[in-house]
């Protein structure tokens, strides 16, 4: 599993597809290690049921054709609570909607061309009530906690995406900024993130409830 850990998205890409590592085995790795900054920090609101099957697929794949479905084949990722999947539940972090189990019909339009590079989304991570603070908590999830300092916040309002790539629990997360919501985690927790320019990408990420 530490083998798997260690490697860059480049890196894990190009051993799946010479099939030094299964997505399978993938998948399992950064899930256990995702289970473990979980019980520490509080950064998973939902695993996604569907993950293992997919990476299951994406193995038969390439098994029988020998190609690839896409530069990101069997690449897992993390994906904020209020970021569509579909069938999967969202709260934005409010207890309200948790309560009612409302679920998203459709995919957000990112999570369709990422599905589509091949890449499979595992988690949804915590987020702050309505994206409204930079602090890492919500009355949905409770607080998330920073990886590298459990007595501190992970910051907001993408928590959870936060404590998880900061940890190595997943090779790369979405969330989504407006003030500072994936910037401020990104400082708090040691990694890198990026704002893209305003309208490059779709803001219907939660049209798809």
């Amino acid at each position: 599993m530490e083998s798997i850990l260690a490697l860059d998205i480049e890196e894990l890409a190009a051993a799946i597809r010479d099939r030094r590592f299964s997505a399978q085995s993938v998948l399992h790795a950064y899930r256990a290690r995702a289970e473990a900054v979980h019980q520490a920090c509080n950064a998973v609101a939902f695993w996604l049921p569907t993950a293992e099957q997919e990476a299951r697929k994406a193995d038969e794949h390439l098994q029988r054709t020998g190609a690839v479905l896409g530069p990101l084949h069997g690449i897992p990722f993390t994906v904020k609570d209020h970021v569509a999947v579909a069938g999967t539940p969202i709260t934005l972090g409010m207890r309200t909607l948790q309560r009612h189990g409302l679920t998203t019909k459709n995919d957000d339009n990112l999570v369709v061309v990422l599905r589509a590079l091949g890449a499979i989304p595992f988690a949804k991570s915590t987020m702050v009530q309505l994206g409204m603070s930079i602090g890492g908590g919500s009355p949905a999830h409770g607080d998330t906690l920073n990886p590298w300092d459990t007595r501190r916040t992970s910051g907001g309002s993408s928590c959870g995406e936060g404590a998880l790539v900061g940890a190595g629990a997943s090779p790369f997360g979405i969330g989504s900024d407006v003030g500072g919501s994936v910037r401020i985690p990104a400082a708090y927790c040691g990694i890198a993130s990026l704002k893209p320019t305003v309208g490059r990408i779709s803001e219907a990420w939660v049209a798809a409830i």
